[in-house]
């Protein structure tokens, strides 16, 4: 077989008669699920969520609509471009706050989605491919606003297809969609262009090894073009261009996310952060990349740069947003090898004729390569990880332009199972612990309720930081607006303080250890506040002290 030739089940007209029905049935669902989503999903906004995140996006999409000038009138870098497209939003809505919000959040989920169906068309994908292509959507990706449609549009814009012909034009488009994606958002623009630059000179079969590294350059020098022409229109507006780079890219450091590099890999919390890893790496094990069409090795590629997202920011939400173009390759690339299914039983068949001894040596090579790719992806705190990641998964992609490498594919692929099995093994077993939650809840209101009604006597405490549920097992009210205790809580240190030195935090109620957020707030509570008490609950291995502010402090 000629691997160096795109599998045809994913490129040629095979299957040209039901071409009609795919289509057919794309459209009818494309239809379906927007009016569906659109009817059954709205919901109003409460003050809280106003007070947040949320709130500020709200907030400067309303001065930008009344003529503010993004990173010019006020400081939020990144997204010049995707401010205008939330005050065309407000505008839209009239200023109504969740109307605004369901264009921003829910247009953006339905953007993604006709892209993954406009990508299921330009492959010619079968129709009950697309079916299960839109289950899998579902099921693993998450597009919280417009912002995570961009990987799916960047996907249906560049995707290489026997009927994307012109160089001139693939190459004209990578410099089109990075400018204006960096507009848009600079972090999304930076990834999607490394992850399409190294699918240019990695991974496309077409074309010799100097057209594809003059295309592979395309992409970045629409990065440039993006910079050059922002700094351009914010010189004429009278900002330095020192100060917007400041802004747009300066502000993007290594030690602002350091501590959240921290993925569950033992104990995913749900089934896309199981999938997740091996999503990002199974695609590049020799034995499947030979056999993977151009449009899934370039969605793995883009997928593996984004990947960057969720190693950073650890979580089923940035999980699912990062993987917008998982259950593309995984549903893909099932149906590349699905047409290779008998290829894939005779390599198989003719590596294990080697003997046992022969093939343990190079699996055991494939499982320690599938290691450290999962280990320096996952577990090197440090932007470090997704360049230690991508080096190894590259280096498998070079390995495999001449050989399956077939035992050391199958030890990789090995390796992923357990990993995976070892995952949901735990994921299940905390799920069934996690039930006992309100019973440690009851144990400790039984063990502190004497020293709640001692010790706070007007019911005002603040707990910290956790069962939230004793608010109510304790008949307690929350004097601040704080519940969660975020990584960045260090930032409303000052608040907090004023607010304890008005009275306004009369107790405190400590459950076990201070939370990691409140490191520096530690000392200045036992200058304000003493024990009342505290009370070691044997049952649940918690220890419970009551904190209250000293008379005339």
């Amino acid at each position: 077989m000629d691997l160096t030739q795109r599998p045809p089940s994913t490129s040629s007209a095979s299957g040209v008669g039901r071409d009609g029905i795919a289509r057919r049935l794309a459209a009818s669902a494309a239809g379906v699920f927007v009016v569906l989503y659109f009817t059954v999903t709205a919901r109003a906004l409460d003050g809280f969520q106003l007070h947040n995140d949320l709130g500020i996006q709200y907030y400067l999409a309303r001065r930008t609509s009344e003529g503010a000038v993004p990173l010019l009138d006020f400081e939020h870098g990144w997204n010049t471009l995707s401010w205008y497209i939330s005050a065309a939003l407000y505008r839209v809505a009239g200023g109504n706050a969740t109307t605004w919000v369901f264009l921003w959040g829910r247009g953006g989920f339905i953007l993604a989605g006709l892209a993954m169906l406009g990508i299921a068309w330009r492959i010619r994908l079968p129709a009950r491919w697309i079916a299960g292509l839109t289950a899998a959507w579902i099921l693993l990706t998450h597009v919280p606003h417009n912002k995570y449609a961009v990987p799916t549009v960047w996907a249906l814009m560049l995707l290489p297809t026997r009927r994307t012909t012109s160089v001139g034009w693939q190459r004209g488009l990578r410099v089109a969609a990075a400018a204006t994606v960096w507009w848009a958002h600079v972090e999304l623009a930076i990834l999607l262009t490394v992850g399409t630059a190294m699918f240019d000179v990695f991974g496309a079969r077409d074309g010799r090894l100097r057209e594809r590294l003059l295309t592979g350059v395309h992409a970045p020098l629409g990065l440039l073009v993006g910079l050059g022409s922002q700094i351009a229109v914010y010189r004429l507006l009278g900002m330095p261009p020192a100060e917007l780079v400041r802004q747009t890219v300066g502000d993007w450091t290594v030690t602002e996310f350091g501590p959240l590099f921290d993925y569950p890999l033992g104990a995913p919390d749900t089934v896309r952060m199981m999938l997740f890893p091996a999503v990002l790496i199974v695609p590049f094990v020799p034995l499947l990349w030979r056999r993977l069409s151009d449009p899934t090795r370039f969605l793995a590629m883009c997928n593996l740069a984004l990947g960057l997202i969720a190693i950073r920011r650890p979580g089923d939400g940035h999980v699912a947003a990062a993987g917008t173009l998982m259950a593309l390759v995984l549903v893909l690339g099932a149906f590349d090898l699905s047409g290779h299914g008998a290829d894939l039983v005779r390599v198989l068949r003719a590596r294990a004729r080697d003997g046992v001894l022969a093939v343990l040596a190079p699996a055991a090579g494939g499982a320690l390569w599938y290691g450290v790719a999962l280990a320096a992806g996952f577990r090197i705190p440090s932007f470090v990880a997704v360049v230690v990641l991508t080096i190894v998964c590259l280096t498998a992609v070079v390995a495999a332009l001449r050989v399956d490498l077939a035992a050391a594919s199958v030890g990789a692929l090995a390796a992923a199972v357990l990993v995976m099995t070892v995952g949901v093994g735990n994921h299940l077993r905390l799920q069934v612990g996690a039930d006992r939650a309100q019973l440690q809840t009851e144990l400790i209101t039984a063990a502190v309720q004497a020293d709640a009604r001692r010790c706070v006597p007007d019911g005002q405490a603040w707990i910290v930081p956790s069962p939230l549920t004793l608010y109510d097992t304790l008949d307690l009210q929350n004097p601040t607006p704080y519940y969660a205790f975020w990584y960045n809580l260090e930032g409303q240190r000052d608040v907090i303080l004023r607010s304890m030195d008005a009275s306004m935090i009369p107790a405190i109620v400590q459950v076990s250890a201070w939370p990691p957020s409140m490191d520096s707030l530690v000392p200045e509570i036992e200058q304000r506040y003493d024990v009342c008490a505290r009370t070691t609950v044997d049952s649940t291995g918690d220890i419970v002290t009551f904190w209250v502010a000293r008379a005339g402090g």
